[in-house]
């Protein structure tokens, strides 16, 4: 007798449905059960970035701290370049965006959780060429470099899209190397990001921080409005209300700094 006959009438009928898929039809369109997919941004340690086929960081550790506590199984996967991420969210080839900004622009797509994490927003140069440096308006006649993709909050981005000359590029490296070599007068993004980045090039010793803060935001969860799972945000929100008051996040961010370290050297 062919071993299918020997299954339960109901896996029989799931095994047919999953082989019987229409084309073009992924298991989750059709309610089959399927991980939650975690994505990040691929070049923003030590909060995520690229390991392989994966988003590994303290962003993607904390969603899957959270996510196993609740029994859910999810899949952290690397699947391009920021802009591509925040697109696949879009129309809901991602199910959960694992560390954010929250803005008006992404309000239209995603849905964020309870903020988990600060992360300042800095303005780099190199060492010997600083220049008065109150605040953002002190940038204006200044060329600057940062990601394509990116965010600093409606009020910063608004003021880079009106008043700044600002050059976007693809990496952390890009922008080190259009600092270095001239091509731009500051660099401005995320300070560990730029630190630890600049210490893997051999680097850091050139760049100095002229403001560490000049935007300090928020990181988010944030689940696509077409992902079924955005229903879990309730139970998320509670959860990063424990592990904040247990300090794990704390630990998160310094175990991902030693280990990016590690990697680099």
């Amino acid at each position: 007798m062919p071993e299918w006959k020997n299954r339960k009438p109901e896996t029989v009928l799931l095994l047919l449905l999953i082989f019987h898929l229409p084309a073009g039809v992924s298991a989750r369109e059709d309610g089959i059960h399927a991980p939650i997919i975690i994505s990040g941004h691929p070049d923003y340690p030590p909060f995520m970035w690229r390991e392989g086929d994966r988003i590994v960081g303290v962003c993607p550790d904390l969603a899957g701290m959270i996510l196993t506590r609740l029994g859910k199984p999810y899949d952290s996967r690397f699947l391009g370049p920021w802009k591509r991420v925040q697109e696949n969210a879009r129309y809901g080839r991602v199910d959960l965006i694992a560390g954010i900004y929250r803005n008006i622009e992404r309000e239209s797509y995603l849905d964020f959780s309870e903020p988990y994490c600060e992360d300042p927003t800095s303005v780099f140069v190199v060492k010997g060429n600083t220049f008065p440096l109150a605040g953002r308006q002190d940038l204006v006649d200044h060329r600057g470099v940062t990601l394509f993709g990116d965010s600093f909050g409606d009020s910063m981005d608004r003021f880079i899209e009106k008043e700044l000359r600002m050059i976007r590029v693809y990496s952390v490296d890009m922008m080190i190397d259009h600092l270095l070599s001239g091509k731009a007068e500051y660099l401005f993004f995320g300070y560990y990001a730029v630190r630890i980045t600049a210490n893997r090039l051999g680097v850091g010793q050139k760049l100095s921080v002229a403001k560490k803060d000049m935007v300090v935001e928020n990181f988010y969860f944030a689940f696509s409005r077409k992902s079924p799972y955005k229903e879990l945000l309730p139970a998320i929100n509670r959860q990063i209300r424990r592990l904040r008051d247990e300090g794990r996040i704390d630990v998160l961010i310094n175990d991902n700094l030693n280990r990016y370290i590690r990697q680099s050297h």
